[in-house]
């Protein structure tokens, strides 16, 4: 999968003052999706605890395929099922504070079936995630002009700004 691109502490923390070289302890895999319904609606997930807007996705479970794993992410987040029909790309974080390397395999996928309800973990509901279907543009509009308040909020507003935009790219292309 194509690296879109790796995102430092320089790249999103104001006032990033650097220091000594990091060494990072873990290394976490995680997919995710950009889903259009039949009406160019997407899926976006408010993050209070974080305040931005998220695309649904998340960890790779013990044993999990991606594919696996992307189906049970959008089912728990989104409360749909999807079909991939294009790779977005790969995101690789690097939080200095959490010494925690994250990399996000994204896809651009279409809702199949009916959207229902999201089954969110006791931490998503404690960062009182809530989940919005709409326009894809305006859902682009949205994660920009969102300013992330804590650390992680603005390593994630990035990566998922950033898939938005490749799917977007992907999408005018395709016309």
């Amino acid at each position: 999968m194509e690296l879109l691109k790796t995102i430092r502490d320089k790249d999103v923390v104001p006032n990033y003052k650097a220091g000594e070289e990091v060494k990072f302890n873990t290394k976490t895999q995680t997919v995710r999706a950009v889903i259009l319904d039949e009406n160019d609606q997407t899926p976006l997930i408010f993050d209070k605890h974080n305040n931005h807007y998220k695309i649904p996705g998340g960890g790779i479970e013990s044993g999990e395929s991606l594919e696996e794993a992307l189906n049970r992410e959008v089912l728990e987040e989104a409360g749909c099922q999807a079909e991939v029909i294009a790779e977005l790309g790969k995101i690789v974080e690097l939080p200095e504070q959490t010494k925690k390397q994250l990399e996000s395999d994204c896809y651009l996928a279409k809702l199949v079936g009916e959207k229902g309800e999201p089954q969110y973990d006791d931490t998503e509901k404690s960062y009182g995630y809530s989940l919005e279907w709409i326009n894809f543009d305006e859902a682009i509009v949205k994660a920009e002009n969102v300013k992330a308040t804590t650390y992680n909020g603005h390593f994630m507003r990035e990566r998922d700004l950033t898939f938005l935009k490749k799917a977007k790219e992907i999408l005018d292309g395709s016309k």
